[in-house]
């Protein structure tokens, strides 16, 4: 592997950066112009705190993440529709968050650095939050909490720095709350490098931790959010141009008595099954299906191999560099694993754009692990692992080209998920091709009467709504 990582060291620092960009253009670019798809209605184009006159002011004393809300009103007033510039800036901020990994990784003298900011930067798990407008958040919050942690680094030595790594954690928590965990990482690198005395300096980011919990938890944006999820916005937000003729679905409350709280089985089993396919698709991203859905609840003996496996391997490399960046990816990853019940994190779907955060910790990980791998043709696993994340992410972001290929490969993947199907039906009366919005519907009706979980599912109601006013249109069409 030594020869293949000389040859990349030995490249300027410009070509090699300019080399990789024009790539991930070359690889990105199907999804360039892509449509909105999910939430991009919602919170943006159809959102009047986007769209319209509410105060920047109104945003920063009402949301959590009033940063990344504030960003989207900007670049609403500057682009409107022009989907292009939306893509484009996702894109640019995914190369900056990589090169940010790779001074990172350099100030901590960790080897194969190049490698890893490479992977990072081609990684197929990314295509999300790169190829879905609404989630700038993400990407946003990423790039304030690595450049927390490269003041934090700088800070240990010279304290002036801290007031910036304070600061850009804030403004992580302000853009998107996934970055929580990370002040239990900032904590015990400062107390790590320098002791006790750290311990004070620290405390902003505990402190700034607690403050957007509490924000998530009572905001208006965790409000909606919750709601959204009860509700028909959270299957599927209706275009303003409707096809003529085609009557409205009207809203209707969710009267559905709400199911009470896991039970323990029920919670273990789903905190197993997502810690295992967040691991593995680290180094093994063979699903590149844009929404992958809701995590199975029920368990098999991979599930417990992969726990004993992942002990196993915690114990080995405790204390070295592969073990902490494992234990710290874990803990970038915990809010999305079902341990918690918080908004959102009851669903818990198995959703790509939640590895943002923890990916660079869990390749450093795995690069930890190659790295000790002495045999003969151990210089190809680099070539290897490049191509396939970058053909695996060519893949993934022609999936993002419109939405209906996006809502159809979600449906390929989970063909149960009844707002996928709503969606897709939706996307199709778009376009006025009414039929191929009742074959959808009809499909999923079809398959109720054969699937009780289907059946009972809080949002069949409403595509079984969709399909009859699609039927009467059809019926009153001369």
């Amino acid at each position: 592997m030594s020869s293949i990582l000389d040859k990349i060291k030995q490249l300027p620092n410009s070509t090699h950066l300019f080399g990789l960009l024009l790539l991930c253009f070359a690889l990105y670019w199907t999804s360039l112009n892509g449509l909105p798809i999910w939430d991009d209605y919602h919170n943006i184009f159809n959102d009047s705190i986007i769209t319209g006159d509410f105060s920047y002011w109104k945003i920063f004393r009402n949301f959590a993440w009033p940063i990344s809300v504030s960003a989207e009103k900007v670049l609403y007033a500057l682009w409107k529709t022009e989907y292009f510039y939306y893509h484009l800036l996702n894109l640019l901020l995914h190369f900056l968050n990589s090169y940010l990994v790779l001074n990172t990784l350099e100030k901590l003298n960790f080897p194969n650095s190049r490698l890893t900011f490479m992977l990072f930067l081609l990684h197929p798990s990314n295509v999300i939050s790169v190829g879905w407008m609404v989630q700038l958040k993400t990407i946003l919050c990423f790039t304030f909490a690595i450049s927390s942690l490269l003041f934090l680094i700088k800070a240990v030595e010279d304290k002036r720095f801290y007031p910036l790594s304070w600061i850009s954690f804030l403004f992580s928590l302000l853009s998107k709350s996934s970055s929580l965990p990370l002040s239990l990482i900032l904590v015990i690198y400062a107390y790590k490098k320098k002791g006790r005395s750290q311990l004070l300096w620290a405390l902003p980011f505990v402190l700034f931790s607690f403050y957007s919990g509490h924000k998530v938890l009572k905001s208006e944006i965790t409000t909606t959010a919750t709601k959204q999820v009860e509700s028909k916005t959270f299957v599927a937000v209706e275009n303003r141009n409707r096809p003529t003729g085609l009557p409205q679905v009207p809203s209707q409350e969710n009267n559905e008595r709400k199911k009470s709280d896991q039970s323990f089985k029920e919670r273990g089993g789903l905190i197993l099954k997502t810690t295992h396919y967040y691991f593995w698709q680290v180094p093994l991203p063979l699903d590149s299906s844009p929404v992958k859905g809701r995590v199975p609840q029920e368990t098999g003996p991979k599930e417990f191999l992969h726990i004993i496996f992942l002990a196993v391997t915690i114990f080995l490399n405790w204390g070295s560099i592969p073990g902490l960046a494992l234990l710290a990816g874990i803990v970038m990853l915990s809010p999305f694993l079902g341990i918690f019940t918080a908004p959102y994190m009851t669903l818990t779907w198995v959703s790509d754009q939640h590895m943002y955060l923890a990916l660079p910790f869990m390749l450093c990980f795995w690069m930890g692990i190659l790295a000790k791998w002495k045999f003969k043709f151990a210089h190809i696993i680099p070539i290897l692992f490049i191509s396939f994340f970058s053909f695996q992410t060519y893949k993934a972001a022609t999936y993002y080209q419109n939405d209906i290929i996006f809502y159809s490969k979600s449906l390929q993947a989970d063909p149960t998920n009844i707002p996928i199907a709503y969606n897709l039906a939706v996307a199709y009366l778009r376009r006025y091709e009414t039929k191929k919005a009742l074959v959808v519907t009809g499909q999923m009706i079809e398959m109720g009467n054969t699937n009780s979980a289907v059946k009972e599912s809080k949002y069949f109601a409403y595509i079984s709504e969709l399909h009859g006013n699609i039927v009467k249109h059809l019926l009153q069409k001369p």
